[in-house]
Parts: structure tokens; sequence; C-alpha cells
């Protein structure tokens, strides 16, 4: 594994907004890598920035975006840290969950349209209760700009109800595939195309729209509006992928 001054550049025409998440990740493939164990100090932002040939303040949002996946730790006047056991690290047994941001959201298109399907034949009222009340909480930290509440409640929505279909299988492969442990780059996407209230407001409209195809049983609408869902998620992060439908809005959230 490189480590962080071998790392190559970012290209220069990269658009300014994606250049932080670049560069986390070649700190995140590092720190998995073992070239940086738990405890141990990483380059600061001056050394970050010379090696990718970007500005202090990029390099200052990479290493921020990658304490709040919780890989590092910053101490303000003392430097930034890998956090202890590391979160982001990933066993071999587990490399099949640990794939590229595009295959993750394409297996979840594969997978979860059919699970919500499923969970509108066999939810209870009680379950839906609590999908509402993550729908719920989502809503309040994405009005309030609390990202990383925003994060794991709409990753739980997820979760949840991929375990309410009623198959332990895909249950179990489904919260892999939505697991900030497993995927803190998928974390960095969605930081990325929700920085508006209004983006994060959109998404808890759609999660919303789940949930009422669940409360009437309708296994179709369920099915349909978590493929609306995701398809718009896959539009806006990667809108060249030739898979796309090509009638889906071009402006989508993520989770």
């Amino acid at each position: 594994m490189e480590r962080l001054d071998q790392v190559p550049a970012s290209p220069p025409a990269l658009a300014a907004q994606r250049r932080f998440m670049d560069i986390a990740s070649a700190v995140l493939a590092s720190i998995n890598g073992g070239v940086y164990p738990p405890m141990s100090r990483l380059p600061g932002d001056r050394e970050l920035a010379a090696a990718h040939g970007v500005s202090r303040t990029t390099a200052r949002e990479a290493l921020l975006a990658l304490e709040l996946v919780g890989a590092v730790t910053i101490r303000h006047g003392d430097g930034v840290y890998v956090s202890p056991a590391s979160s982001t690290r990933i066993d071999e047994s587990e490399a099949l969950l640990s794939g590229e941001p595009r295959d993750l959201i394409e297996a979840r298109i594969s997978l979860e349209p059919t699970t919500s399907r499923l969970a509108a034949l066999r939810i209870t009222d009680e379950q839906i209760t609590v999908l509402a009340d993550l729908v719920d909480e989502a809503e309040e930290a994405g009005s309030s700009g609390d990202y990383r509440r925003f994060a794991v409640t709409g990753f739980a929505f997820h979760s949840r109800l991929a375990g309410y279909s009623g198959n332990a299988l895909l249950a179990e492969f489904i919260g892999q595939l939505v697991s900030i442990e497993h995927h803190p780059l998928w974390v960095l996407v969605n930081e990325q195309a929700l920085r508006s209230t209004a983006a994060r407001l959109e998404q808890v409209a759609e999660h919303r729209a789940v949930i009422a195809a669940l409360r009437e049983r309708d296994a179709e609408q369920a099915e349909r509006s978590m493929r609306t869902h995701l398809t718009g998620v896959q539009s806006a992060v990667f809108p060249s992928l030739p898979s796309n439908p090509p009638n889906h809005r071009s402006a989508r959230r993520i989770t």
C-alpha cells in the first residue's frame, strides 16, 4: 500500500467539489491497508495538500469527512490520528461487501425493491411505526443540518425495512450493504450529495412514499417506490452510468 505522499495527485480537471472525496478515499485506503495503524498520526493538511496538488482548505475538508465517518480523530493543536481499532478496517472475509460505491448502489437497486415488496406482505403495524419514527427523526436531523444523525437514521430505515421482509438472508446482506462501518466511502458520497436542506427533505419524502405503500400493503407500489428512490440516488451520484433509466429525475439524494 502506498503512503500518502506516493499516491498520485487528483487530476486537475476534477471538479472542485469532488476533490476532497478523492483525497479522503486515498487516506482511507492507506488506513485500511495498514500503512497507518490505529492511533498513529497522519500527515497534516499541508503535507496532504502538497501530495495531491490541492489547497489546504480542500485537504482539511477531506480530513473532516474522515472524522465524520469515524476513521480519524482530529486533535486540535496536536494533529490527526487514526481512530482506535478503526471501524473502517474490513476483514478479508468481508471483501465482498467492501466494493466501490458504484457497485454498492447497483446491488441495492437489485435487492431492496424485492425486500420492500416482501415487507408490504408481511410487515406489522408496529413495525411500520418504527419506520415512520425513523423518518421523523431523519426529517428533524435534515432540517437542522445534523448530517451524521440524518445519515444514521436513513441507513437504519433501509436496514430495518429489509429485516421486515421476513427473509433473513436478504435482510443480513442488505444490512451490511447499508452499514456505515462497512462502507465509509458511501457516507462521503452521501455528504457530498446532501449538502442542501431541500435535498435531504426530498429524500425524507421518498422514504415516506415507501411507508405509504407499506401501510396499504401494496407490494407493487412499495417495490416501485423503493426502485424510484434508489435509481434516483444512482442518477445523482453517477449520472454517466448507462444502466440509469432514461426518465429518472436528475437531482437526487442519498440513502
